[in-house]
């Protein structure tokens, strides 16, 4: 939200492409849209909810169809980014890719691709590294009976990747 914000100088029409299915993924939805209403007050935002089915399947065809019937659109944010694996081709293809930019969240080796040859303008990475140790420390801590606050209550290591500063396409966080 903090990146479309700045990049639009405040003048964004976003499109919200989540998986509400994923339980995992309702506060990534909430947060976003609380803090995109916050920093981008002039800003308009859509929401477009993909059902499981259509991964791997029809996630492009859904997103360019939606952009063509919302041709005021600029930006699109994924709720997680194996929603936007084949959406820059697609947008290619439908003569759309320079108008808007893309952002996912939860970065991986094929958005990173898109990254570096342009198609994708950011991704939101986190460590699964560091968190799967906090995972490891909150299952040691409830089979010892100790209690899992300081796991709930960890601040694990956020990035923004851009072209400016990606480090690695082979990877999930650099």
């Amino acid at each position: 939200a903090s990146w479309i914000a700045k990049d639009s100088g405040g003048k964004a029409n976003t499109l919200y492409v989540d998986l509400p299915s994923f339980g995992i993924l309702k506060p990534v939805r909430q947060f976003f849209q609380q803090y995109y209403a916050q920093w981008c007050k002039g800003c308009k935002s859509q929401t477009v909810d993909i059902p499981v089915t259509a991964i791997g399947k029809d996630v492009p065809d859904r997103v360019v169809s939606y952009l063509r019937a919302h041709p005021d659109i600029n930006y699109v944010a994924y709720s997680v980014g194996l929603l936007n694996v084949g959406v820059p081709a697609a947008l290619r293809q439908a003569g759309l890719a320079s108008k808007v930019k893309l952002i996912v969240n939860v970065g991986d080796a094929e958005n990173y691709q898109y990254i570096a040859s342009g198609q994708t303008h950011a991704a939101m990475a986190f460590s699964n590294i560091d968190q799967t140790w906090v995972w490891a420390d909150a299952l040691a801590r409830l089979f010892t009976g100790q209690p899992i606050d300081v796991d709930r209550k960890a601040k694990l290591p956020y990035m923004l990747i851009t072209k400016d500063n990606l480090i690695s396409t082979g990877s999930e966080f650099p």
